[in-house]
C-alpha cells in the first residue's frame, strides 16, 4: 500500500502552501490573456501545463515508492537519492542526466520572472533602458541567491512568498475577473445614455 494520507488530510492541508507555487502554474496568467484576446488557442500551453503537472506528480509518487516515505522525509534531494540507484549498462548515472534536465527547466522556470522584473522596472523608469534594467535585475538576483542563508533560514525567509502564491493564484484571478465584469456593466450603461 501506498504511504498516501498516513497523517491525514489536516497535515496535507497544512503542506500545501509550500508547494502550490511550482504546482499552479499562474505564470500562465501572464501570458495567456492577450494571447487569448488576439483569438490564439490556448490548448498547447495548457497542454505543457498539465504535463509538467502529470511529470511532477508521477516523479513524486516513484520516488516515495522507491524509497519509503520515511526515508523521503530525512533525504535532502530524495529524487537524485532514488535515482542514484538505478544501473543501466550505457548510462552509468542516471541522476547526472536528470541533473542536467533539471537545470534547463530551472533555467526556463526563473527567466520568466527575471524577464518581468526587468520589464516593470523599464516601464517604471524608462529612462533606464532596457539592457541597464535587466542588468539591475540580473545582478540583485546575484547577489541574493550569493546571500549565505542555512536551509531552515531560507524556508524562513520564502515562507511569505508562498502565501503571496497562494494569493495571486486565488484571489488576483478573482478581483481580476471581478473588474472585467464591472468594466463591461459600466460600458453597456455608458452605451445606453448616449443612445438616449
Amino acid at each position: 500500500a501506498l504511504p498516501l494520507f498516513d497523517e491525514g488530510i489536516v497535515a496535507v492541508l497544512k503542506a500545501m502552501p509550500q508547494s502550490i507555487f511550482a504546482f499552479l502554474g499562474f505564470e500562465v496568467f501572464l501570458f495567456a490573456a492577450p494571447l487569448a484576446r488576439k483569438g490564439k488557442s490556448l490548448i498547447a500551453g495548457s497542454l505543457a501545463v498539465g504535463l509538467t503537472t502529470l511529470s511532477y506528480s508521477m516523479v513524486t509518487l516513484l520516488t516515495i515508492m522507491g524509497l519509503s516515505l520515511e526515508r523521503s522525509k530525512m533525504t535532502v534531494y530524495p529524487l537524485a537519492a532514488y535515482l542514484g540507484r538505478v544501473q543501466l549498462p550505457v548510462i552509468e548515472r542516471l541522476d547526472t542526466i536528470f541533473m542536467v534536465i533539471w537545470l534547463f527547466q530551472v533555467i526556463m522556470s526563473v527567466s520568466i520572472p527575471i524577464y518581468l522584473a526587468a520589464s516593470s522596472l523599464y516601464g517604471a523608469i524608462p529612462r533606464l533602458g532596457r539592457h541597464v534594467a535587466t542588468d539591475i535585475c540580473a545582478a540583485a538576483i546575484l547577489v541574493l541567491a550569493a546571500w549565505p542563508v542555512t536551509r531552515p533560514v531560507l524556508f524562513k525567509l520564502t515562507e511569505p512568498f508562498n502565501y503571496l502564491a497562494l494569493f495571486f493564484a486565488g484571489a488576483f484571478p478573482l478581483i481580476i475577473w471581478l473588474i472585467a465584469v464591472l468594466r463591461r456593466k459600466g460600458g453597456k450603461q455608458n452605451a445606453s445614455d448616449k443612445a438616449a
